[in-house]
């Protein structure tokens, strides 16, 4: 009998590696880890699509862990792909940490491979993006999360 292999949830130095283990309807997961939020965005491989899903507003890790595996086998999600809040002048600092933890769990938790990508100024483009096409802020604070999750994605896919 074979012995079950346990999914990689160690980041992936190289996004090559990752890439390559993903089926090819495989689909990345992206994550702007927020202070009160997850949110979230999906990116196809071939053709590269990258979409903004929607927010999750956190509660107990339970509920949200639940939310994000749904999320996860709904939308065929093989990887992670999480936002990585560095300073601007690109050290390190609590949120860097605290996000590395909550990748890290929810990748144990989802049993699915995660990398990180450089977060700064994710946010920041996704409102000038949502205000350009005329999009109010009251509307633009219910998503803004998730778009950001997406410019996370299309970061990462660039870099490949």
């Amino acid at each position: 009998m074979l012995k079950e292999e346990k999914p990689n949830i160690a980041p992936e130095a190289d996004m090559r590696v990752l890439l390559s283990r993903l089926s090819p309807l495989g689909r990345l997961g992206g994550v702007d880890v927020g202070t009160k939020t997850y949110g979230l965005a999906v990116a196809t491989l071939d053709p590269l699509i990258v979409t903004p899903a929607h927010t999750i507003y956190k509660s107990k890790y339970a509920h949200d862990l639940a939310l994000l595996r749904k999320f996860a086998r709904e939308r065929n999600i093989e990887a992670w792909i999480f936002g990585l809040p560095l300073n601007m002048d690109g050290s390190s600092g609590a949120r860097v940490q605290a996000t590395k933890t909550i990748a890290r769990n929810i990748a144990r938790d989802t049993g699915l491979p995660y990398a990180f990508q450089d977060e700064r100024l994710s946010s920041f483009h996704a409102g000038a993006a949502l205000m350009e096409t005329g999009m109010k802020a009251a509307k633009r604070k219910n998503v803004i999360d998730a778009h950001a999750a997406a410019v996370i994605l299309e970061n990462y896919m660039a870099d490949r």
